[in-house]
């Protein structure tokens, strides 16, 4: 059985496994994860740009030339209400941002609870050809990873 992840570990997986790859850390309060949006597009423009869940929303605002998103986190204004209901309306803003990525491709697992909202909302903003959905849940695991995304992503590089 596949030993199941935190999103760090999987931003630090991604690390080792691609050369050059950075991933800065998000804070998950929108109030400072919004500033620190605006610290990274400063240090751009980036090739590459990999975001996941949450992380995914952030990633699509970020000028690139490639876009990774895996699992994204669509519609997080709506489902952080029920959660933390503080953070909604600084997601709204993160969501009223305009798309600034490029070339992107969305892994969407196929056992996401949240596929049936996020799928319909990544084939409406970049097509149903830059979609791959792959076996796994919402937090993939090193297995997955290894199998589908990181060769993926290597192929853009």
């Amino acid at each position: 059985m596949a030993q199941e992840l935190g999103k760090l570990e999987v931003a630090e997986h991604l690390e080792k496994s691609i050369p050059g790859l950075y991933s800065p850390r998000l804070r998950s309060n929108p109030e400072f994860g919004l500033r620190d949006l605006e610290d990274i597009k400063r240090r751009g423009p980036y090739d590459l740009v990999v975001g996941l869940s949450m992380g995914g929303v952030y990633a699509i605002r970020i000028p690139s030339t490639y876009t990774i998103l895996i699992n994204p986190g669509f519609g997080i204004s709506e489902g952080i209400k029920t959660k933390e209901p503080r953070f909604a309306e600084g997601f709204k803003k993160l969501e009223d941002l305009p798309i600034l990525a490029e070339n992107v491709t969305g892994f969407i697992a196929i056992d996401d609870k949240i596929r049936f909202y996020t799928e319909p909302v990544f084939k409406e903003l970049f097509g149903k050809k830059n979609l791959i959905n792959y076996p796994g849940k919402h937090i993939p695991t090193i297995e997955e990873l290894d199998k589908y995304i990181i060769p993926k992503i290597k192929k853009l590089l």
